[in-house]
């Protein structure tokens, strides 16, 4: 039995649009699932990155550590790791642990 002749072209619109539907699928859910990676791993403000440096004594025993983040924020711990205060260099004030204002500048030493 032959098909008549406009069947083969339908079948022909059926296969092609259906490709490209498979394709816009695939592209928009990778290019959906990159842009929230990305965004995940490029987010700053959940990046703890830090530099830590430590404060000895004359004797060189611990006497705490100072976290500097990213953003310039600074962190006093001593040396069991509690948090004494913080440096906020965009408000250029030091706080305590329960974020009371010690004074203006970087006081963080004063602390220990």
């Amino acid at each position: 039995m032959k098909l008549p002749s406009h069947f083969g072209f339908l079948w022909h619109f059926i296969l092609v649009f259906c490709g490209v539907l498979f394709w816009f699928f695939v592209v928009f859910h990778f290019g959906f699932l990159c842009y929230h990676m990305i965004n995940a791993h490029t987010d700053l403000n959940h990046l703890k990155l830090m530099f830590r440096k430590t404060l000895r004594d004359r004797n060189q025993h611990v006497l705490g550590y100072i976290d500097t983040e990213l953003s310039g924020r600074q962190c006093l711990r001593d040396s069991n790791n509690h948090v004494l205060g913080y440096y906020e260099p965009s408000r250029d004030q030091t706080v305590d642990s329960n974020y009371h204002v010690i004074g203006n500048g970087n006081l963080l030493t004063t602390l220990l």
